[in-house]
Protein backbone atom coordinates (compact mmCIF):
# COMPACT_ATOMS: atom_id res chain seq x y z
CA UNK A 1 0.00 0.00 0.00
CA UNK A 2 0.93 3.68 -0.43
CA UNK A 3 0.31 7.10 1.13
CA UNK A 4 1.10 10.69 1.62
CA UNK A 5 4.17 11.47 4.23
CA UNK A 6 1.58 13.42 6.13
CA UNK A 7 -0.22 10.09 7.56
CA UNK A 8 -3.53 9.61 8.93
CA UNK A 9 -3.94 6.87 6.17
CA UNK A 10 -6.13 3.95 7.34
CA UNK A 11 -4.52 0.40 6.37
CA UNK A 12 -5.53 -3.04 6.99
CA UNK A 13 -3.17 -5.25 8.11
CA UNK A 14 -3.46 -9.68 7.97
CA UNK A 15 -1.67 -11.64 9.51
CA UNK A 16 -1.79 -14.04 12.77
CA UNK A 17 -1.19 -14.49 16.34
CA UNK A 18 -1.99 -10.47 16.90
CA UNK A 19 -2.23 -9.93 20.92
CA UNK A 20 -3.77 -7.52 22.66
CA UNK A 21 -2.90 -8.54 25.79
CA UNK A 22 -0.58 -11.16 27.26
CA UNK A 23 -1.03 -12.62 30.93
CA UNK A 24 2.27 -11.72 32.57
CA UNK A 25 3.04 -8.79 30.38
CA UNK A 26 0.58 -6.26 32.09
CA UNK A 27 0.87 -2.67 30.98
CA UNK A 28 2.41 -3.50 27.45
CA UNK A 29 0.64 -3.18 24.66
CA UNK A 30 0.18 -4.27 21.26
CA UNK A 31 1.92 -1.81 18.63
CA UNK A 32 3.00 -1.12 14.81
CA UNK A 33 5.51 0.10 13.58
CA UNK A 34 6.12 2.27 9.61
CA UNK A 35 9.90 1.57 9.87
CA UNK A 36 11.20 2.91 13.06
CA UNK A 37 7.89 4.98 13.56
CA UNK A 38 5.17 3.91 15.64
CA UNK A 39 1.37 4.29 14.45
CA UNK A 40 -1.71 4.09 15.94
CA UNK A 41 -3.11 0.86 15.94
CA UNK A 42 -7.03 -0.80 15.91
CA UNK A 43 -7.39 -4.09 17.17
CA UNK A 44 -10.09 -6.12 15.17
CA UNK A 45 -9.15 -9.77 16.03
CA UNK A 46 -6.24 -12.20 15.97
CA UNK A 47 -5.40 -11.70 12.74
CA UNK A 48 -6.54 -8.40 11.68
CA UNK A 49 -5.76 -4.97 12.73
CA UNK A 50 -6.81 -1.48 11.34
CA UNK A 51 -3.39 0.77 11.69
CA UNK A 52 -3.11 4.30 10.74
CA UNK A 53 0.22 5.46 9.41
CA UNK A 54 2.42 8.37 11.12
CA UNK A 55 4.27 11.45 9.37
CA UNK A 56 7.31 10.23 7.85
CA UNK A 57 9.98 13.13 7.17
CA UNK A 58 11.33 11.10 3.66
CA UNK A 59 9.43 9.40 0.68
CA UNK A 60 9.90 5.58 0.37
CA UNK A 61 9.36 2.12 1.34
CA UNK A 62 9.39 1.02 5.03
CA UNK A 63 8.36 -1.88 6.73
CA UNK A 64 5.55 -2.47 8.84
CA UNK A 65 6.08 -4.49 12.02
CA UNK A 66 3.63 -5.77 14.40
CA UNK A 67 4.89 -5.75 18.44
CA UNK A 68 2.91 -7.90 20.73
CA UNK A 69 2.76 -6.99 24.15
CA UNK A 70 5.90 -9.68 25.06
CA UNK A 71 8.18 -7.81 22.91
CA UNK A 72 7.84 -11.02 19.97
CA UNK A 73 8.10 -8.83 16.46
CA UNK A 74 6.82 -9.90 13.13
CA UNK A 75 8.90 -10.45 10.41
CA UNK A 76 8.15 -7.29 8.67
CA UNK A 77 7.15 -8.75 5.73
CA UNK A 78 4.97 -6.36 4.34
CA UNK A 79 5.96 -3.05 3.59
CA UNK A 80 4.28 0.43 2.82
CA UNK A 81 5.38 3.10 0.74
CA UNK A 82 5.51 6.48 1.73
CA UNK A 83 4.63 9.09 -0.95
CA UNK A 84 6.09 12.50 -0.75
CA UNK A 85 4.05 15.94 0.04
CA UNK A 86 6.27 18.47 -2.02
CA UNK A 87 5.56 21.61 -0.25
CA UNK A 88 6.35 25.78 -2.03
CA UNK A 89 7.45 28.40 0.47
CA UNK A 90 8.66 31.09 -1.05
CA UNK A 91 9.45 32.61 -5.16
CA UNK A 92 11.57 34.94 -6.15
CA UNK A 93 10.90 36.89 -8.01
CA UNK A 94 7.23 36.43 -7.72
CA UNK A 95 6.02 38.40 -10.25
CA UNK A 96 7.14 38.23 -14.07
CA UNK A 97 5.20 39.43 -17.02
CA UNK A 98 4.04 36.56 -19.46
CA UNK A 99 6.90 37.94 -22.17
CA UNK A 100 10.03 37.31 -20.10
CA UNK A 101 11.29 33.50 -20.99
CA UNK A 102 14.67 34.40 -19.43
CA UNK A 103 14.32 35.51 -16.44
CA UNK A 104 15.37 32.72 -13.64
CA UNK A 105 13.13 32.08 -10.70
CA UNK A 106 14.09 30.25 -7.45
CA UNK A 107 11.52 28.11 -5.79
CA UNK A 108 12.31 27.14 -1.97
CA UNK A 109 10.42 24.78 -0.05
CA UNK A 110 10.31 20.98 0.72
CA UNK A 111 11.04 17.39 -0.41
CA UNK A 112 11.33 18.68 -3.96
CA UNK A 113 13.08 15.12 -5.98
CA UNK A 114 14.98 15.14 -9.29
CA UNK A 115 12.49 14.70 -12.11
CA UNK A 116 10.25 16.97 -10.62
CA UNK A 117 7.89 19.06 -13.07
CA UNK A 118 6.94 22.73 -12.22
CA UNK A 119 2.81 23.81 -13.89
CA UNK A 120 1.84 27.44 -13.54
CA UNK A 121 -1.84 28.30 -14.22
CA UNK A 122 -3.20 24.81 -13.40
CA UNK A 123 -5.91 23.56 -10.48
CA UNK A 124 -7.04 20.32 -8.86
CA UNK A 125 -9.64 18.56 -9.30
CA UNK A 126 -10.23 14.71 -7.84
CA UNK A 127 -9.49 12.12 -9.86
CA UNK A 128 -12.91 11.18 -9.64
CA UNK A 129 -14.02 14.73 -10.90
CA UNK A 130 -12.00 14.46 -14.14
CA UNK A 131 -13.70 14.54 -17.56
CA UNK A 132 -12.71 13.59 -21.26
CA UNK A 133 -11.31 16.16 -23.06
CA UNK A 134 -9.67 17.26 -19.70
CA UNK A 135 -5.81 18.72 -20.51
CA UNK A 136 -4.28 16.61 -17.87
CA UNK A 137 -0.78 17.63 -16.59
CA UNK A 138 0.13 15.07 -13.98
CA UNK A 139 -1.54 12.35 -11.80
CA UNK A 140 -0.88 11.85 -7.91
CA UNK A 141 -1.66 11.71 -4.11
CA UNK A 142 -2.51 15.47 -2.70
CA UNK A 143 -2.65 14.00 1.38
CA UNK A 144 -5.62 12.11 2.78
CA UNK A 145 -8.94 12.96 3.57
CA UNK A 146 -10.96 12.43 7.18
CA UNK A 147 -11.55 8.62 6.10
CA UNK A 148 -8.38 7.99 6.18
CA UNK A 149 -7.90 7.38 2.21
CA UNK A 150 -5.66 8.84 -0.05
CA UNK A 151 -6.77 12.19 -1.66
CA UNK A 152 -6.19 11.14 -5.21
CA UNK A 153 -6.18 14.10 -8.10
CA UNK A 154 -4.89 15.47 -11.35
CA UNK A 155 -3.63 18.72 -12.19
CA UNK A 156 -5.75 20.31 -14.75
CA UNK A 157 -4.69 22.95 -17.17
CA UNK A 158 -1.85 25.32 -17.07
CA UNK A 159 1.59 25.24 -18.63
CA UNK A 160 5.18 23.18 -17.58
CA UNK A 161 7.89 25.85 -17.59
CA UNK A 162 10.53 26.05 -20.19
CA UNK A 163 13.02 24.67 -18.10
CA UNK A 164 13.28 23.57 -14.59
CA UNK A 165 16.35 22.70 -12.11
CA UNK A 166 15.87 20.68 -9.31
CA UNK A 167 19.25 21.69 -7.25
CA UNK A 168 18.37 19.96 -4.02
CA UNK A 169 15.07 19.15 -1.76
CA UNK A 170 14.81 22.60 -0.76
CA UNK A 171 15.61 24.63 -4.17
CA UNK A 172 14.05 24.50 -8.04
CA UNK A 173 15.19 27.07 -10.48
CA UNK A 174 12.76 27.32 -13.83
CA UNK A 175 12.27 30.03 -16.36
CA UNK A 176 8.77 29.97 -18.06
CA UNK A 177 7.72 29.52 -21.36
CA UNK A 178 6.47 33.25 -23.17
CA UNK A 179 3.02 34.51 -23.43
CA UNK A 180 -0.09 32.62 -22.85
CA UNK A 181 -3.50 33.68 -21.16
CA UNK A 182 -3.77 31.44 -18.33
CA UNK A 183 -6.49 30.82 -15.27
CA UNK A 184 -4.45 31.74 -12.83
CA UNK A 185 -0.89 32.23 -11.83
CA UNK A 186 -1.02 29.60 -8.80
CA UNK A 187 2.24 27.18 -9.07
CA UNK A 188 2.11 23.50 -8.41
CA UNK A 189 5.04 20.77 -7.98
CA UNK A 190 4.42 17.39 -9.67
CA UNK A 191 6.92 14.90 -8.07
CA UNK A 192 7.79 11.63 -10.24
CA UNK A 193 6.50 9.60 -7.51
CA UNK A 194 3.19 10.90 -7.18
CA UNK A 195 3.33 13.58 -4.92
CA UNK A 196 1.53 16.92 -5.56
CA UNK A 197 1.98 20.24 -3.59
CA UNK A 198 -0.83 22.42 -2.76
CA UNK A 199 -1.28 25.14 -4.80
CA UNK A 200 1.21 28.05 -4.30
CA UNK A 201 -0.86 31.76 -4.84
CA UNK A 202 1.42 34.36 -3.95
CA UNK A 203 2.97 34.16 -7.40
CA UNK A 204 2.21 36.48 -10.61
CA UNK A 205 2.03 35.60 -13.97
CA UNK A 206 1.06 38.70 -15.82
CA UNK A 207 0.06 39.54 -19.41
CA UNK A 208 2.15 43.24 -20.47
CA UNK A 209 -0.27 46.04 -20.73
CA UNK A 210 0.29 47.35 -23.80
CA UNK A 211 1.79 51.23 -23.51
CA UNK A 212 -0.53 53.38 -25.76
CA UNK A 213 1.31 54.44 -29.18
CA UNK A 214 2.51 58.28 -29.27
CA UNK A 215 0.07 60.72 -31.28
CA UNK A 216 2.12 63.30 -32.98
CA UNK A 217 -0.26 66.22 -33.99
CA UNK A 218 0.09 68.41 -37.03
CA UNK A 219 0.14 71.99 -35.17
CA UNK A 220 -1.25 74.81 -38.34
CA UNK A 221 1.59 77.46 -38.87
Amino acid sequence: EKGSVIGGNKVKIKGDDFRQTMEGFDGEKLKVYFGEIEGKIRYIDYSTLEATTPKSDKAGEVPVKIENPDGTMSGGNINFTYISKPRINTVSPNKIFSNDNQREVTITGEMFQPGAKVIVGGKIVDKKDLEQGMDIKGQGIIGVDSQGNNREVAVVGGMETATIKVEGDNIIKVTFKEGIDLENSHLIIINPDGGISNPYDRFEYQIPIPTKPLVLEGIPG
